[in-house]
């Protein structure tokens, strides 16, 4: 299931997480560099930003009652960012579909991305 996700942009997820981990922990214990809580902080917003977004239109919509605009902000999730799949199987249990969202987090459990 890793193979949906472009080797570049694994690349760069696994490195900015691995450095915004070390980010946060490392100034804690040594009391030394602590400016890099805040720039790892902000690094790690950075990496969610593009699917929160769109995560959040499909829910906001769905709420509102404007399934055709959720249908569409989720299309573009499951298209444009399928390696989200614990976010989409969320989206799938705020709108009480238990079977889609039963197999998106399957996906999510085979590609080891639930948070």
């Amino acid at each position: 299931m890793n193979g949906s996700i472009p080797p570049a942009f694994r690349l760069f997820l696994g490195v900015a997480e691995v450095l915004a981990a070390v980010g946060l922990i490392l100034p804690g214990l040594t009391r030394v560099l602590t400016w890099l809580v805040p720039c790892s902080a902000a690094g790690l917003m950075m990496v969610m930003i593009g699917a929160i977004r769109v995560s959040l239109l499909s829910i906001v919509y769905y709420a509102l009652g404007r399934t055709g605009e959720s249908d569409a902000a989720l299309s573009e999730l499951t298209s444009k960012y399928k390696w989200f799949s614990y976010e989409i199987a969320q989206i799938y249990g705020f709108r009480k579909e238990p079977d889609k969202a039963c197999q998106w987090l399957d996906r999510a459990y085979d590609q080891r991305t639930a948070v």
